[in-house]
């Protein structure tokens, strides 16, 4: 059996079987017992189990292995995806990633602000996130990430154009990786099935990198699909940068090599509640679409209407199947009784809600969805303190994010040194260890403090603060506020002028009528 045969069998199981343990390391630490968290048939599982929760479309047709996921699971068979915050969570932890457009001018604000970066630094991240298309890309790096628990950048060099570039995987094509003490990658293996123009059918592509050397191979034999810095095809060349030009980052790091999605340790409490809402729903639609008992008739052929019915009647997952309860017929003298389960729709909700408030406090993230509809007028302070937990959640997130284009970006601009591409001249191999590229990407806060300045306007005036801290915090210049406290200092000369002057006319007007009252009494 080729290569490319054992590869299409294992994409296939992993489709249409539903491995439970893959949705959790069970593996002892150490060498004595091997974990099959990371192995390349549990990742495939979980990365299409994730998609299809991602996208709403768990315990429906497209779940080819709906059956045996609800028999295993204990589920009600009629379970559909009513509750599903997994795609809120995704594009809400992207949008606290890498929101927002980046700042081509100098990368000091925007998406991905820049510290201690120089000019020169500056201008090649500006280079690789054009021939990137970053403005663009980073937000699936991050989507990435918090969809599957894995996110990968692989660091590409095109000769012909003379660009590096980062390109986003999808991790399941990373068939196998190999990491140093440090969880960076020391050798990887990427393997997909492609078809070029000239081919009749699909064969393997892989590629094969570690510190020494690439290599890449169709359908398990080595093949020259590359082209050298001399344009040369080879299938195999040095690797002279001296580390793997691709990055892993995690959405969660839970110290197994392969990451773990935030919602990966809710998903039973997720399944519960889409039971129990199913469950609820169609007793309702029961109880609407209530049938008859019919009393006295032993056969449906005595009933001379024709009933019409909606479906399949041998598709259990119909919708008929769904709404309608089995008709009872019953002998003559008997009394008809309720057909349809008698549920305390009122405490089954009471109990949804638990369920939903639960999955909500173990994925403090989503709380934050409801905070500017449902938060009232909590200020800035406010807000942080009471969303510490999903603020901290946050920033753990973004913090893998960055930590993983950070060191993809020191690669990129390692790697145009090396080549001597345009805009990457003045730096080498060695500028890294060097402290050259030693810049980072800045902290940015999860919840901005825009919507709050009023009270912060507000506490300062109360607490008699100086003016120029309310001028400041409302982004006047300093050249503004000084020509404002101008102004100030004028107005209240001119004012004290006139009131001066109101004085001094009050009181001659006094004195002379006191000297008045003096002559009347002589």
């Amino acid at each position: 059996m080729n290569i490319l045969r054992r590869l299409s069998l294992a994409m296939r199981a992993a489709i249409l079987t539903f491995r439970y343990p893959a949705l959790a390391p069970t593996g002892k630490p150490g060498a004595l017992a091997r974990d099959d968290w990371g192995s390349y048939e549990y990742r495939l599982f979980r990365y299409g189990f994730y998609n299809l929760l991602y996208h709403n479309k768990v315990f429906t047709a497209l779940e080819r292995y709906r059956r045996q996921h609800l028999r295993e699971r204990g589920l009600y068979r009629f379970t559909r995806p009513i509750y599903n915050p997994i795609s809120r969570l995704v594009e809400l932890e992207a949008a606290k990633a890498y929101g927002g457009a980046l700042d081509w001018d100098d990368f000091s604000h925007g998406a991905i602000p820049l510290q201690n970066a120089d000019d020169r630094v500056i201008e090649a991240v500006r280079q690789v996130f054009k021939w990137s298309n970053w403005g663009q890309r980073k937000s699936l790096y991050a989507r990435n990430a918090s969809r599957f628990g894995d996110a990968v950048i692989n660091i590409a060099t095109d000769f012909l154009s003379q660009k590096v570039r980062l390109e986003l995987l999808h991790p399941g094509v990373v068939k196998e990786a190999e990491f140093g003490p440090t969880g960076f990658v020391k050798r990887v293996v990427i393997e997909y099935e492609r078809q070029d123009p000239a081919d009749e059918k699909p064969w393997l592509y892989t590629l094969e990198i570690d510190e020494d050397h690439f290599a890449t191979y169709r359908d398990g034999e080595p093949y020259a699909v590359h082209a050298d810095p001399f344009g040369r095809l080879t299938a195999e060349w040095d690797n002279p940068y001296g580390f793997v030009p691709v990055v892993l980052a995690q959405s969660m790091d839970i110290g197994e090599g392969w990451g773990a999605t935030s919602f990966h340790a809710s998903i039973e409490k997720i399944e519960e509640a889409n039971d129990l809402a199913s469950v609820l729903h169609d007793q309702v639609r029961k109880a609407v679409t209530a049938p008859y008992y019919l009393a006295g008739v032993t056969s449906l052929d005595q009933i001379k209407e024709d009933v019409a019915t909606v479906g399949d009647e041998d598709d259990e997952e119909s919708e008929e199947a769904r709404s309608s309860v089995p008709v009872i017929l019953g002998p003559e003298g008997s009394s008809a009784q309720i057909l349809v389960s008698n549920i305390n729709i009122a405490d089954s909700l009471q109990t949804l809600e638990r369920l939903l408030v639960e999955i909500e406090d173990d994925i403090p993230q989503l709380s934050l969805n409801r905070m500017r509809r449902e938060g009232g007028n909590l200020t800035y302070p406010g807000v942080t303190t009471a969303y510490d937990d999903a603020i901290s959640r946050i920033q753990e997130f973004r913090s893998n994010m960055d930590g993983g284009l950070l060191r993809a970006l020191q690669m990129a601009i390692s790697i145009g040194a090396y080549h001597r591409l345009d805009g990457f001249r003045p730096f080498s191999l060695d500028s890294y260890r060097q402290g050259v590229l030693d810049f980072q990407i800045a902290e940015r806060p999860v919840v901005r403090d825009s919507l709050s300045k009023r009270d912060q306007v507000e506490l300062y005036t109360q607490t008699d603060a100086p003016n120029e801290w309310s001028w400041e915090l409302l982004g006047r210049s300093a050249e503004d506020i000084a020509k404002a406290k101008m102004q100030q200092v004028d107005t209240a000369r001119q004012v004290a002028a006139q009131l001066i002057s109101v004085m001094a006319g009050d009181n001659g007007r006094s004195r002379l009528a006191a000297g008045d009252d003096d002559d009347a009494g002589a």
